[in-house]
């Protein structure tokens, strides 16, 4: 489906740059943003393989360029350092 959106400028500009910060077309942005707002479905409600489906075109639609955090940044001591635990 093809759907025509009038938004106002500042809406799209940032729409735009956060699709380029994510190497992303506009279309697809709008498409995942659109997708995460429709209800949830109940399990009976698909089958097993629809919710597969569904759950892997949202692993998909996640960056792999996200650096991964050091052990160090995950750690207890790290989390807490300013409690002095």
């Amino acid at each position: 489906m093809t759907v025509t959106l009038n938004l106002p400028p500042d809406v799209e500009s940032a729409l735009i740059a956060e699709a380029q910060a994510k190497g992303i077309p506009l279309d697809n942005l709008i498409r995942d943003l659109l997708l995460l707002h429709k209800p949830i479905l109940d399990s009976e409600e698909i089958s097993p393989e629809e919710w597969v489906r569904e759950f892997k075109d949202w692993v998909h639609s996640h960056s792999r360029d996200t650096p991964l955090l050091s052990d160090d940044a995950v750690s207890r001591e790290f989390i807490y350092r300013e409690r002095g635990l």
